[in-house]
């Protein structure tokens, strides 16, 4: 006759993996497809050529090229200096704090000055929102004069009033993480 106790008892080993080998998960599938996408990409652009002959032989540089540079180029007079405010009361980031990663921000106070020519949305996207951080323009113009506004204001803002409050104040904004 057969126990209980026999039926709920197990007489097989258990096999488990070596100590000193670690299980690895399969690998991901698109990870490999995303791999090669890209590795693709960058051969089709490098292969791409970016040189055009004119009917005597001259070279020149490519149509796309020159579209191209044309729109970089536009883009150094087309600049904003900028600030990030915290829009809510809560814990932002800190890039500038020596002995915490987040620091306390009131609604209105700096978080991060910057320069963009691609504008908020092409700057950022919508992680100022997830952020709760305002974009607010303080500056338009070419480039080098967006970068001279940017470093004054990284500068001064050990003086201002919201960070010469603070226990601890900071060199630079929390949310700039160096002077550049």
């Amino acid at each position: 006759m057969i126990t209980l106790n026999y039926l709920f008892t197990s007489r097989e080993k258990t096999v488990s993996p070596p100590k000193d080998k670690f299980l690895e998960p399969p690998p991901n599938p698109f990870f490999k497809i995303f791999v090669g996408i890209v590795v693709i990409t960058f051969v089709v652009m490098a292969k791409k050529p970016f040189l055009e002959y004119d009917e005597n032989g001259i070279p020149r540089l490519a149509s796309w090229r020159i579209e191209k540079m044309e729109k970089e180029i536009k883009d150094f007079d087309g600049a904003e200096q900028y600030v990030l405010r915290a829009g809510t009361n809560g814990w932002y980031p800190c890039y500038s704090c020596t002995d915490t990663t987040h620091l306390y921000l009131y609604i209105g106070q700096v978080w991060k000055y910057g320069i963009t020519t691609k504008g908020e949305k092409g700057r950022y996207g919508k992680s100022n929102q997830k952020l709760s951080l305002n974009y607010e323009i303080q500056y338009e113009g070419d480039l080098a004069d967006c970068l001279k506004q940017e470093r004054l204001k990284i500068y001064s803002y050990a003086l201002l009033p919201e960070n010469l409050a603070r226990k601890k104040p900071l060199i630079r904004p929390p949310g700039n993480k160096n002077d550049s």
